[in-house]
């Protein structure tokens, strides 16, 4: 599918910032390995104040605090002061790194799409017994959240009921998703209707169940 309009815009706008805050190539629906390279924040400690002139921050503690923040207390709370008291540091170091807090949306969101990846970076297979043992993989993925953090997923959900920004990359995440998981129907059996039903039974089925909070033992 083709954007068009303002999501062509956003879209152009969010991959140029990414490139020039992240070193990253501008695509709009790069390889998962080559997002992970781009995006993936590696593991820290507890972070300390700003004191002289070094930044004690970077570009990817802003946005992994962000992350952490919206899951946290949603969008309204994504704001740059309590970003900085969330890091120890002051408001000035986010000045660092973004001209703005609207700037920032939008890499955020960029990230989002990045790291929150419902699907496996590979394509479903077409010969039937790969295709299963791709779903099987996509199942796994889901159970142990490997690299699909669905509490992120839902954060952006519902910020998107208020952002048309964010509302776009939802739907442009969704159509995508859709597509591959009709491309797997489709690969053990199914015509492209039932392809296309069968894919949106699965993955509203999923989300919903990971919105309804159930808990398992």
């Amino acid at each position: 599918a083709f954007m068009a309009g303002p999501e062509a815009e956003a879209a152009k706008r969010r991959q140029g910032m990414a490139q020039a805050a992240f070193g990253c190539p501008g695509r709009i629906f790069p390889s998962e390995a080559w997002m992970h390279a781009c995006f993936v924040l590696p593991e820290r400690g507890t972070w300390t104040p700003m004191t002289g002139h070094a930044p004690k921050t970077t570009e990817k503690d802003w946005i992994d605090a962000a992350r952490r923040t919206l899951i946290d207390e949603g969008i309204g709370g994504v704001k740059i002061d309590r970003l900085a008291k969330r890091l120890g540091v002051t408001r000035s170091g986010f000045y660092r790194y973004f001209k703005d807090r609207d700037e920032f949306l939008d890499l955020f969101i960029a990230y989002w799409e990045a790291t929150c990846r419902f699907l496996p970076e590979e394509a479903p297979p077409v010969e039937t017994g790969e295709a299963i043992a791709w779903f099987e993989r996509i199942i796994a993925r889901l159970i142990h959240s490997d690299g699909y953090d669905y509490r992120f997923d839902l954060a952006v959900r519902e910020w998107a009921r208020a952002d048309k920004r964010a509302g776009w990359a939802i739907e442009r995440m969704d159509r995508e998703r859709l597509e591959i998981l009709q491309r797997f129907f489709r690969s053990i059996g199914y015509d492209e209707e039932f392809a296309a039903i069968r894919a949106r039974v699965f993955y509203y089925h999923q989300i919903g169940f990971f919105a309804m909070g159930v808990r398992q033992s």
